[in-house]
């Protein structure tokens, strides 16, 4: 359960974005309320209220407003055909993949490559969906979490202490821009880091970890304890993007937002299949609604098949995924 400054934290992101809704609406003309029949009271705008109750509990997730509208239609257009075709079989699959193993999104060595944060985040949705309570941390703010000060605020000393036991035990903790703080190998801040991936794997806890570092890169950065454990115990997923003006306009749109990818086709062995020309295509002019149709009808086909199967279960089998030994 979130400790109660969290909470309130959060409550006051969920009461901007709100306004933020209300602001920008043209049923109530920003006010909010609309005025009952008897033109005495009043009632909360249907259409805020129906926006807000759609993103609410991925706000509750710490997830960033940037990417509540983000699915699979959206990666689609700027990951790799094969890189996407797995990642998709990854979202389908992730009961039976996820919990046994942490997830590791890693950028792919490649000019072309977005989408890191926006896999993680996709698949904290899909678990939110299925009741799941997940957060959000960057590795800065983890790390920061690790540390006490003599002479510091005891009322501070105590939220950043209650704030490292919930990360240490939320069942989903996604860590993005992991790989950015500044710390050297075998420091304080790394033997802390690697007994809270220990921690939570023993006592069978979900971890996501987004990095913009390529493999290579996190394999220079850290000590061997932490590269070894990554490797036995997470499954490393490198995106890599295509080559076509969704990239470029991807670009423009993510800014700096989303680095390069990853691919699970270490893990997940998918037929290679013949390489076509891609056909033209018309830039589509209409906006997504949050959490598009496709992305709905993937997650409920989730949600109603396996609801409580997070838990973790036999050994996950490499070559043939719908098999456990």
């Amino acid at each position: 359960m979130k400790p109660d400054f969290l909470q309130s934290e959060l409550q006051e992101k969920k009461k901007f974005y709100l306004s933020n809704i209300r602001s920008t609406c043209t049923n109530c003309n920003g006010e909010g309320m609309l005025i009952n029949d008897d033109h005495r009271t009043y009632v909360d705008c249907p259409v805020c209220v129906g926006k807000f109750e759609k993103v609410k509990k991925y706000l509750d997730a710490n997830i960033s407003t940037e990417y509540l509208f983000l699915g699979l239609p959206e990666v689609k257009k700027v990951y790799s055909k094969e890189c996407y075709d797995a990642f998709e079989g990854l979202v389908k699959k992730i009961n039976s993949i996820v919990p046994k193993y942490g997830m590791l999104f890693t950028r792919f060595q490649d000019e072309y490559s977005y989408g890191v944060t926006t896999a993680g985040t996709i698949l904290v949705k899909v678990f939110v969906r299925l009741n799941v309570e997940c957060y959000i941390v960057n590795q800065t703010d983890l790390i920061d979490t690790f540390f006490s000060f003599a002479g510091e605020d005891k009322d501070i000393a105590a939220k950043r202490a209650k704030m490292g036991e919930y990360l240490t035990n939320v069942q989903c903790l996604m860590i993005d821009n992991f790989g950015a703080e500044n710390v050297k190998k075998d420091s304080f801040a790394n033997n802390k880091f690697m007994a809270l991936l220990n921690s939570r794997k023993i006592n069978n806890k979900i971890t996501l970890i987004c990095t913009d570092l390529s493999k290579d890169q996190l394999m220079a950065k850290y000590d061997d304890g932490i590269v070894k454990f990554l490797s036995m115990n997470y499954l490393n997923f490198q995106i890599k993007g295509g080559d076509g003006k969704y990239q470029r306009q991807a670009s423009v749109k993510f800014e700096n937002e989303f680095p390069d990818i990853p691919t699970l086709t270490e893990y997940i062995k998918t037929p290679s299949k013949p390489k076509q020309v891609p056909k033209e295509e018309k830039p589509s002019d209409d906006t997504k609604a949050p959490l598009d149709e496709d992305f709905d009808r993937t997650v409920d086909l989730i949600a109603n098949d396996q609801p409580n199967s997070y838990k973790k279960r036999g050994k996950f089998n490499a070559k043939n995924p719908n098999r456990e030994s």
